[in-house]
Formats: structure tokens, C-alpha cells, sequence
């Protein structure tokens, strides 16, 4: 719960100080189906299948990988012991480890990732839009960030009643809305883990 009062306290600074601007184009909807999603179910690992972390900078394991499941800990709390899963399509995203933080990358479109994020300030030239949005079953806080008037990148947050909280920034810069769908269909597999 702390995690959670510090959060919603920097997100509303975020918007104090940054000001609003007109929505300079929408989103697609999260019920959106990207047009060339593939019509066959795939397969995913369940969690008896997992295995053994990845070998990172850090003695600290900061992700496991099988399969198209991608499990982490919270930026927040990384010492909990839950984690989150996602499920994602190894054909179409490829998993790294940059520093401490997990990211997907999409195969075929430039500056399209997924990366775990503990959110961040914004500097000058800088709005953010912040907003709620239903991916799945799962209510996640969304914030847009906007350099100029341009779209960067969208984050978006997410935890459970166990205190657990975390966060991932969809985009590099200049985020594209086919990234973002792609990106939905990642997110809406959020869940919880307990060890």
C-alpha cells in the first residue's frame, strides 16, 4: 500500500506541473485485434516449465524466461516475493536484459519494446496524459507522454491488493499505434504471481 500512496503522489505532481494539452490523436481501443494476429492458438508454458533465471550483470535475478512467458518482480518493491507474468508471442517479440530491467522488443517494428519501468520525471517540452484503461481483466493506470505536442511512449500500471505494483513503458520514441496494439495484446495477459 506505501507503494502505492508514493506513486499516485508523483503521477499527480506529473500532471500539476506539466499542464494539459488538447489529445492530439486517440489510442486504438484495447479491444482492438491487430489485423495480422496469427488465427491459430499457441501454446504457452505453464509455470512448471519455467526455467531457471537468466544470467544478468547483477547477482540479483531480475527475470525468468520460457517459452513466450516473461516473469519479473516489481521495480518497486523488487524484494517482494511476487512477481508478474506476461505471455507473449516468441516469434513476433525477443527478450533482453538491459541493466536490471527486462525488455521485449518487437521483431519487425523499429522502436517498439516493452521494458519494466518504475516511471520517471519529465523535463521541460514534456505532458503527460493520464488516464485509466482496461487491457484484458486488468484496470491499468495509462500515462502518455508527449514531447512537443508528439507521442514518446505510453506507460502503464498495475498491481494487486497484496501491495504488489509495477509498470511498463511501451515505446522508445515516437511510439507508433500498431506498436501500442501489438503491445495490448502483451499486457492483457498481466497477472500477479505468488511464490
Amino acid at each position: 500500500m506505501p507503494y502505492r500512496k508514493v506513486i499516485l503522489s508523483l503521477l499527480l505532481s506529473i500532471v500539476v506541473l506539466s499542464g494539459c494539452r488538447p489529445d492530439e490523436g486517440t489510442l486504438p481501443s484495447a479491444d482492438e485485434t491487430p489485423t495480422n494476429a496469427s488465427p491459430t492458438p499457441t501454446s504457452v508454458p505453464s509455470s512448471n516449465d519455467l526455467q531457471a533465471p537468466l544470467p544478468t550483470s547483477s547477482e540479483t535475478p531480475t527475470a525468468e524466461l520460457a517459452g513466450g512467458v516473461w516473469i519479473g518482480p516489481s521495480l518497486y518493491g523488487p524484494e517482494s516475493p511476487l512477481r508478474f507474468k506476461v505471455e507473449f508471442e516468441p516469434d513476433e517479440w525477443s527478450f533482453s536484459v538491459d541493466g536490471i530491467v527486462g525488455v521485449l522488443t518487437h521483431q519487425s517494428l523499429e522502436g517498439c519494446e516493452i521494458r519494466s519501468t518504475a516511471g520517471r520525471g519529465l523535463g521541460p517540452d514534456w505532458t503527460a496524459l493520464n488516464d485509466s484503461r482496461r487491457i484484458g481483466e486488468i484496470e491499468f493506470e495509462q500515462i502518455e507522454a508527449r514531447h512537443f505536442g508528439q507521442l514518446e511512449f505510453v506507460s502503464y500500471y498495475a498491481g494487486n491488493d497484496s501491495g504488489f505494483y509495477t509498470g511498463f513503458q511501451v515505446g522508445v520514441e515516437d511510439v507508433s499505434l500498431e506498436c501500442l496494439e501489438r503491445a495490448y495484446k502483451v499486457l492483457s495477459t498481466f497477472q500477479v504471481m505468488t511464490p
